[in-house]
């Protein structure tokens, strides 16, 4: 898919001539804001349109973003950034929050997992309560049918939860 359809503002933050190109090692080194921002969006835009979760979404993301650091992430304009870890989150893969630490910390921990993480009832309770969606095998809700796991909760809590 082409960069054309981003709307203009997110065009303007973008290395056009990488857009949907695989990143090696020194072009992961030496990315700019827009070779990040580019390849950030490029990959969102994949897995939403695949439809990607729990597993295969973590499995994706970590072969796309094999070699990504934190400083890597900082690179990124951070809206960017977020919307990745919350697209993440709200599709099954685990990124910590609420433990002090950068978003881009944070997503790199992911990025050098060896293993899946299987969430926890409590991690489960804070993403029903503070996600958009939560569309995974984790979500508890038995009523919800695929394709449609929203969150149960319309209460959103800013308490921090020790994860």
């Amino acid at each position: 898919m082409s960069w054309k359809h981003l709307p203009e503002q997110e065009q303007e933050l973008i290395n056009k001539d990488k857009w949907g190109k695989d990143l090696d090692k020194e072009d992961v080194e030496a990315a700019d804001e827009q070779t990040v921002n580019g390849h950030v969006l490029y990959n969102l835009d994949y897995y939403r349109r695949r439809g990607f979760e729990d597993h295969r979404l973590w499995d994706h993301f970590r072969s796309d973003f094999e070699g990504w650091t934190k400083a890597t992430f900082l690179t990124g304009r951070a809206k960017i950034i977020t919307e990745l870890r919350d697209h993440l989150r709200d599709h099954g893969v685990f990124v910590a929050v609420a433990n002090r630490r950068r978003i881009a910390e944070n997503l790199a921990a992911v990025c050098e997992s060896d293993e899946f993480h299987e969430w926890t009832e409590e991690e489960i309770e804070y993403q029903m309560r503070n996600g958009d969606v939560f569309r995974s095998r984790f979500n508890p809700d038995p009523t919800l049918k695929e394709g449609s796991r929203h969150r149960v909760s319309t209460t959103r809590t800013t308490t921090p939860i020790p994860f």
